[in-house]
């Protein structure tokens, strides 16, 4: 790309320099043939007063002979009638060059102004297509960009899921050849079948959250989400949500709590994917909280938005992770993967959407308040 706009700088450089030597020649060329032209004008001229004035003498030398001829003739009176006809003459030449000298300026000023005229809209269609070539070439580059960028984000998603696939699909192997062998051993033990089969229903749903991050991913590339909007109660959103995660909080020995929240706190937003965002949320925060602590979920009306903030004990955030918390493929610590680092990426990408806006706040050591806005009247 880098190379491509040198090519083009070069070869306008070289336009410019041809352009400004060929009206550079143009300019030397009028000077000297408006000058020719203007000399031999000159000479013309000077030519026919020459003999104008040839004849005049011969005249005058004629009629001076007659004059020797004849003493009648007054001497005085003819020699003052041809100072006067030589102030005469040399007044009306004068008079002459005045006016030519101003036909020949006049000239000069409609020809440059003309001339100046034809150059400046000659400029002004060179920089027309050379903004349109701009911005084709922007056009391009973008294309190119966001196709590179799209092929960025797929393959590396691809490869992430590929490798985080792994796991669930190891410990779902595992699970059924253990029952497998329990079962042509006739162990049927009805607790550990029991947990088994929680192993398989837990790894089989990351995975189908895996794939639909996925599908994710390929609308955001695409830009095909399309929302279905209805008018919901967010604090029976905030319940159903707390339903969901209840069995691993208790499993898991913490607690889900919901703060006290007002009636009639209602939205246009998409049910289902504003459930999304709310899941990968309180699943992060279920990630990082440990036996005996307690996440909150709280659902407050600010101004014409709706706050909806999850809270958890977890370690914190580091405060130079923050500004990159919500970057696609983003993961607190690179050596322990905890997903494929787009839960909130795809969270932003959806709060967003509703014309919302999402944040965190987190103190290490202290826990981490994810927090999205969703306006009441957006539609």
């Amino acid at each position: 790309m880098v190379n491509q706009k040198n090519v083009l700088k070069d070869h306008r450089d070289n336009t410019d320099n041809s352009l400004k030597s060929e009206r550079n020649k143009t300019d030397d060329y009028l000077v000297n043939e408006s000058q020719s032209v203007e000399d031999e004008s000159d000479e013309i001229v000077s030519a026919n007063r020459r003999e104008a004035d040839a004849k005049l003498k011969a005249s005058r030398d004629q009629a001076d002979i007659t004059r020797l001829e004849d003493a009648s003739h007054k001497t005085p009176l003819l020699d003052a009638e041809r100072k006067r006809s030589d102030l005469a003459r040399n007044i009306a030449r004068k008079a002459e060059d005045k006016v030519l000298t101003e036909e020949r300026d006049q000239k000069k000023q409609i020809a440059e102004v003309l001339l100046n005229s034809e150059r400046a809209d000659t400029d002004n269609n060179l920089l027309c297509e050379r903004e349109g070539s701009d911005n084709a070439s922007k056009n391009s580059s973008l294309l190119v960009t966001t196709a590179q960028d799209a092929l960025t984000t797929r393959d590396t998603y691809l490869g992430i899921l590929s490798h985080d696939l792994k796991n669930p699909l190891a410990a779902i192997s595992l699970s059924t050849n253990a029952m497998k062998r329990a079962f042509l051993k006739k162990e049927l033990e009805p607790m550990s079948f029991n947990k088994y089969f929680e192993t398989v229903e837990r790894n089989v749903a990351t995975m189908g959250r895996m794939i639909e991050d996925l599908l994710d991913v390929e609308q955001m590339v695409n830009g095909d989400l399309k929302l279905n909007l209805k008018s919901f109660d967010l604090k029976e959103l905030i319940y159903e949500c707390k339903e969901l995660f209840d069995p691993i909080a208790a499993s898991k020995f913490f607690s889900i709590n919901i703060e006290p929240i007002e009636s009639g706190l209602n939205a246009n937003v998409d049910h289902d994917r504003i459930l999304q965002v709310l899941s990968n949320l309180v699943g992060n925060a279920v990630k990082y909280t440990e036996a005996g602590g307690q996440i909150v979920l709280s659902v407050k009306r600010i101004e014409d938005n709706i706050v909806v903030s999850v809270k958890d004990e977890g370690p914190g955030i580091p405060h130079e992770k923050l500004d990159i918390i919500f970057e696609r493929f983003s993961q607190l610590n690179g050596k322990e993967r905890k997903g494929a680092g787009l839960g909130l990426f795809i969270s932003k990408w959806i709060v967003e959407s509703h014309n919302g806006k999402i944040f965190v706040e987190s103190v290490v050591d202290e826990g981490s308040t994810f927090s999205f806005t969703l306006p009441l009247n957006y539609n």
